[in-house]
């Protein structure tokens, strides 16, 4: 207990199990790019493994590995970003010159702690629905990275762009706490570009004190964020943060 409250103080400092049976769906190569005709059904990954090979079911792959402390005990942890293997959905962009492949396969991401004692790694939670189905041949990734913080928080930021003078970056992040690793923070900038300058549009929210920041400022704008407090909640587990594109950050669940 004293560890989580250890590492709950300097997250807060630094920062001012899902079913397997979930379902999405995904591009047939013979029909529209964006008509959803199949459906996967996400396999059960194993709770100890030796490995973190042995946390990877038959028919998918580590796409990446990314370290890191998430549980204070100074020992590194793994976070898996799984993809699943399959040839009949990958298309080539025929949009761009380099011909690049589009990756339709559905995506997991695996967290799982290793044991002191070096004898494996433990399951510490799965996700199979943060991640938005790339579903045109036409459609930029929008993962942009995930990575462990020294404050032993998981964040994932996705970008995203409507045209060439707007984008929008968001990022969660996930935090071992003593009921269980939860969505503790959540931020999105949304930008608009001229030749001029700048305009964003923030939000932020930390879910451990209920803070929730909105500010809109454009270059060289000093605006101080209007600062509001959602009400008292439990917080949302790893595995039932949805879709990151369309997550409400703000719904009660």
């Amino acid at each position: 207990m004293n560890c989580f409250r250890s590492v709950a103080k300097g997250f807060m400092a630094a920062f001012a199990l899902s079913s397997p049976l979930l379902t999405f769906s995904v591009p047939s190569p013979l029909m529209a790019a964006t008509k959803a005709v199949a459906v996967v059904r996400y396999p059960a990954v194993t709770s100890f493994s030796a490995t973190p090979e042995g946390f990877v079911p038959a028919g998918w792959f580590i796409e990446k590995k990314i370290q890191g402390d998430m549980n204070g005990d100074e020992v590194t942890d793994l976070a898996l970003l799984l993809r699943k293997d399959d040839s009949a959905k990958r298309f080539l962009n025929k949009s761009n010159p380099s011909g690049a492949i589009v990756d339709t396969n559905p995506r997991m991401l695996v967290v799982i702690l290793a044991r002191p004692d070096g004898a494996g790694y433990t399951l510490l939670g799965e996700n199979h629905t943060l991640f938005p189905a790339v579903t045109r041949t036409t459609q930029k990734d929008p993962l942009a990275s995930i990575s462990v913080e020294y404050n032993h928080v998981l964040k994932v930021e996705f970008q995203t762009s409507r045209n060439e003078d707007q984008a929008t970056t968001t990022d969660f992040s996930f935090f071992l706490r003593p009921e269980g690793f939860a969505l503790v923070g959540y931020s999105r900038v949304d930008s608009e570009f001229n030749f001029i300058n700048t305009e964003e549009s923030s939000l932020r929210i930390f879910y451990l004190s209920g803070e929730r920041q909105v500010v809109k400022r454009s270059t060289g704008d000093q605006s101080k964020p209007e600062t509001t407090y959602l009400p008292k909640r439990p917080l949302l587990s790893f595995g039932r943060v949805g879709n990151a594109l369309t997550f409400n950050p703000d719904a009660p669940y």
